[in-house]
């Protein structure tokens, strides 16, 4: 479901090894952020476009779920295409994150690789209420249907493909932890620590949720059944990952080729932000010769307007006006 931690969840795997796609197709990032997160959504643009196309087309949208959702040729083909530039990609591992791809996976899912594993993430249905209260003003009753199902989605795709599922609500310690554990079942790096990444701006709305809201039955029924799934992580089995020495060579290339693809687009980034910065001083300078040439201005006109009151002609009018008022009182 949106705003339960996807992002956070996106980037911990990229840093632990996950390719995402090249940087520039991202739809935001640290450098590119967005108020509604701050630490970018670390998703595909591309995959963005082809779930909102799916859904679209079977004549809903992430907010307003179709019965059916069927998707034609030209829409196969594209995801066909886009899916192998990610998952061909020499890597530890590569993937996608955006929620609506829970109810598009089963019929994206003769063009996508055979070997696919779902790494899921919710969080409290109040607090993703409170968060698309802010984002998209929406009610909490509208907010905790979407949640619903969204997330009944999420144990019914858990069930039919191999994956592991995440409480965003859990303790630093106890989430880094079963990251690990992915980590180490996907085949990807340990080592690299999360902590910079995990801060407070990832859940904005944990202090400010109307806890006193009633929940029903089935939204608490299905939030134990969630709590009940995310326990069962190391039930779970996968297929394990082997790298011969021929893939590891061509995954070094591919991680040698993307820290370069990185380090370009970093600087780009660096270089544009440079830029605004000095545009932005220029303009302040501009704005300072502005105010500097008013404050001249405004002097001026105050000593224009103290030598006119100071005129004989401008003395006789006051006079007049003065006379003028006392034959109006008698």
């Amino acid at each position: 479901m949106h705003r339960s931690g996807t992002s956070f969840l996106s980037r911990a795997l990229n840093l632990r090894g996950t390719y995402l796609g090249q940087s520039e197709d991202l739809t935001s990032d640290d450098f590119r952020s967005y108020n509604d997160n701050l630490r970018g959504h670390w998703e595909s643009s591309i995959f963005l476009k082809l779930t909102n196309d799916t859904l679209q087309k079977s004549g809903g949208a992430w907010d307003n779920i179709p019965k059916k959702i069927t998707i034609d040729g030209n829409l196969g083909n594209e995801i066909k295409e886009h899916s192998h530039k990610i998952f061909d990609y020499p890597s530890l591992a590569s993937g996608f994150k955006d929620p609506r791809i829970i109810f598009c996976l089963e019929s994206w899912e003769k063009f996508l690789p055979p070997n696919l594993v779902i790494v899921g993430i919710y969080r409290h249905p109040l607090k993703v209420a409170e968060s698309l209260k802010l984002r998209n003003n929406f009610s909490y009753e509208k907010s905790i249907d979407l949640w619903s199902q969204y997330n009944e989605k999420l144990l019914s795709m858990l069930e039919k493909y191999p994956g592991f599922l995440l409480n965003f609500d859990w303790q630093k310690e106890k989430l880094f932890s079963e990251i690990d554990f992915i980590s180490e079942s996907l085949g990807l790096s340990k080592t690299i620590q999360l902590d910079e990444w995990y801060t407070n701006d990832l859940k904005r709305s944990d202090t400010s949720y109307n806890n006193s809201y009633s929940l029903n039955d089935k939204t608490v029924s299905l939030l134990l059944k969630l709590e009940e799934s995310s326990n069962q992580n190391s039930e779970v089995r996968i297929p394990s990952v082997f790298h011969t020495n021929e893939n590891l060579h061509k995954i070094i290339d591919g991680l040698l080729k993307e820290l370069n693809t990185q380090h370009n687009y970093f600087r780009k980034i660096h270089t544009t932000n440079i830029k605004t910065i000095e545009d932005l001083k220029n303009k302040v300078e501009e704005h300072k010769k502005t105010i500097e040439e008013l404050k001249k201005t405004d002097v001026e006109l105050k000593k224009a307007i103290d030598t006119i009151h100071n005129t004989p002609t401008w003395k006789t009018l006051n006079k007049i006006n003065q006379i003028r008022k006392k034959f109006k009182k008698i």
